[in-house]
């Protein structure tokens, strides 16, 4: 009996006992800041949005990239051409996330619309995401601040926001890219 009370006592002394501390074998997340905005110079706030392929595109997935985001709606000229010219300042080393605002006659896009304009333009229908006029935030501070059509927002591999620019110049997104990929 005294054999047995002493088999007990020293497994649960063995059970009191704090297991070893787990090992960290992975890296931490390169993509952790303490806060983002859509400001010049800010980490630009993580989003998720449905693409003209029915599934979601998120702009983190991206991080080590130059990410070009072009806030557009279907019914802006300026928008039209900005797309119709995207192989001039858009290389292959560089993203473009289109990000559909409105459709044609004005209200927040479906998937048809997305999938239109992904095919007029010949982009990718995961780059061609659509959202709502939602998403726009007159401050800056939880979404663009949108005050006219095209808008873009280029961000670093960082995912710093570099350039913001309202309206359309293919000389101007020339340089902004070509500006930003110098600085690497």
């Amino acid at each position: 009996m005294w054999f047995i009370l002493g088999l007990w006592a020293c497994t649960a002394a063995h059970f009191d006992q704090a297991p070893p501390p787990p090992e960290i074998t992975e890296e931490p997340d390169p993509i952790y800041w303490e806060a983002c905005t859509y400001q010049q110079d800010d980490h630009i706030c993580d989003f998720t949005y449905a693409n003209a392929m029915d599934t979601t595109t998120t702009l983190y997935d991206y991080y080590g990239s130059i990410v070009v985001i072009k806030y557009m709606t279907e019914w802006c000229p300026y928008c039209r051409e900005a797309a119709e010219n995207e192989q001039y300042y858009i290389k292959d080393d560089t993203v473009m996330l289109s990000v559909m605002l409105e459709n044609q006659y004005g209200l927040d896009p479906r998937q048809e619309d997305a999938e239109r304009w992904s095919s007029a333009y010949q982009l990718d229908p995961e780059e061609v995401l659509r959202a709502g006029d939602y998403i726009i935030d007159g401050s800056g501070e939880w979404g663009p601040d949108i005050a006219g059509y095209p808008s873009f927002i280029i961000v670093d591999e960082d995912m710093n926001i570099t350039h913001k620019i309202r309206g359309w110049s293919l000389q101007l997104m020339k340089d902004s890219i070509a500006e930003l990929k110098s600085d690497e």
